[in-house]
């Protein structure tokens, strides 16, 4: 049986802090947010920022069915994944990915039940400073079943992507991946996970097995950044001027900042002030821990 990640994002709108009043609307503003590219999802249609989504790939959000998966009938040489891991052409082509390809501040509102946000800004954008998305989950409902229903490809890295020099002790306040859970909003991701995927392989002299591998995808997770993240709320985002441009996100510099991911990761959720959860992962682990 295929196994199915989930994580539920609940932020209640608490005293003292400042709320989006369309967050407890029903009407057409409740999801837009001033400031952001409000991308509404729908089985029915996906709207930027109240026009049809482009399927342009020159657009900085288009749609496409090209979701990375794991397929079903490879042999040992594609990658580590079991029969159970597999999926078919048709389940993946079933799934919309909602590309997003420019540095900015986007909201992301509405339901999706088979499709994936994908947040990729080119190769060279791991060292570029000005290469940095905030995503703002302002009531969404995202369900894949092949991959992450939320995935950071290629964004700024503000770590060490070294494996011997990466440490949890990072300061994030530049990271280039930046969540915020709007006030007052229920936000349900889930997702699955992609099994390793090799980029190249040296096999055995009798060409019988994997000697040595390079990888090209692992997911484990129903919402996974390849580079530091920050996940935060607690007021209405683009109130914030260290967020109105999706640039400067808070400090997060504690020992309870990220790292690289695909190495071990360790991110924050804050409710305004208070920090109240550290959640920690890595290839074959993933630990959780909460504080008041």
């Amino acid at each position: 049986m295929k196994r199915l990640l989930s994580m539920l994002c609940v932020l209640a709108v608490l005293a003292g802090t400042i709320s989006l009043s369309a967050c407890s609307s029903n009407d057409a503003s409740a999801d837009t947010i001033e400031g952001a590219v409000n991308i509404k999802l729908s089985d029915d249609g996906i709207t930027v920022d109240k026009k049809s989504i482009s399927t342009d790939s020159s657009c900085s959000v288009y749609t496409a069915n090209d979701i990375v998966f794991y397929p079903e009938g490879k042999d040992f040489t594609f990658g580590e994944g079991t029969d159970a891991d597999t999926h078919t052409q048709q389940e993946a082509d079933g799934h919309t990915v909602v590309h997003i390809t420019q540095p900015g501040t986007y909201a992301v509102s509405g339901k999706l039940s088979a499709g994936q946000i994908a947040i990729d800004l080119g190769e060279n954008a791991e060292g570029d400073e000005a290469s940095k998305v905030t995503l703002i989950l302002n009531g969404a409902d995202i369900t894949c079943t092949v991959a992450p229903a939320i995935i950071f490809y290629n964004v700024y890295e503000c770590g060490s992507k070294d494996s011997e020099t990466a440490s949890k002790d990072v300061d994030t306040s530049k990271a280039g991946a930046n969540v915020i859970i709007a006030d007052g909003t229920e936000n349900n991701i889930n997702g699955s996970y992609v099994a390793k995927i090799y980029k190249s392989v040296t096999l055995s002299e009798d060409g019988t097995e994997v000697t040595d591998s390079k990888k090209r995808h692992k997911y484990d997770g129903a919402f996974y950044s390849k580079m530091s993240m920050n996940v935060s709320g607690g007021e209405e985002p683009m109130s914030r001027p260290d967020f109105a441009d999706g640039q400067n996100p808070p400090d997060r510099s504690k020992d309870n900042s990220s790292v690289n991911a695909e190495i071990s990761s360790t991110f924050t959720i804050q409710d305004g002030e208070n920090y109240f959860a550290s959640i920690t992962t890595a290839e074959s682990a993933s630990t959780a821990t909460t504080e008041p």
